[in-house]
């Protein structure tokens, strides 16, 4: 561990322990309301980009893990998979309304996108 790790590690604690507030709150307001959206999935945006945070870190810090650099390929293909087609949905929320939170049923491509940064990925990593 490492004191920058920890203190990503935190961040990324911080938005898990935030998800229930989110849900909470966007539970509570109007289904039409632009800001339960934005609330709720932007919540989940900073999770996956706090996650990715953490995995770019390990990938530049070998000596704090004993993961391959194909195993932290993959698991960066998913976090900015996710947070790609998280933010869609998003879009996609706040731009047509009647869809609301149905839009976060674009998550089901999470494997076809990470499918298509799979080559990108191999590139950055060797890279880096």
């Amino acid at each position: 561990m490492s004191t920058p790790l920890l203190w990503i590690s935190m961040g990324w604690l911080l938005t898990i322990v935030w998800l229930p507030v989110a849900t909470a709150l966007s539970s509570r307001m109007d289904d039409t309301d632009v800001w339960a959206k934005v609330i709720y999935i932007g919540s989940m945006i900073l999770t996956a980009l706090a996650a990715m945070v953490q995995r770019v870190y390990l990938m530049r810090h070998p000596e704090l893990h004993d993961l391959s650099a194909e195993t932290l390929r993959e698991g960066l293909g998913v976090d900015i998979s996710m947070r790609v087609l998280f933010t869609v949905a998003l879009v996609v929320a706040a731009l047509v309304p009647q869809i609301g939170f149905y839009a976060l049923f674009v998550m089901v491509l999470t494997g076809v996108v990470q499918r298509l940064l799979r080559r990108p990925l191999r590139r950055v990593g060797r890279a880096g």
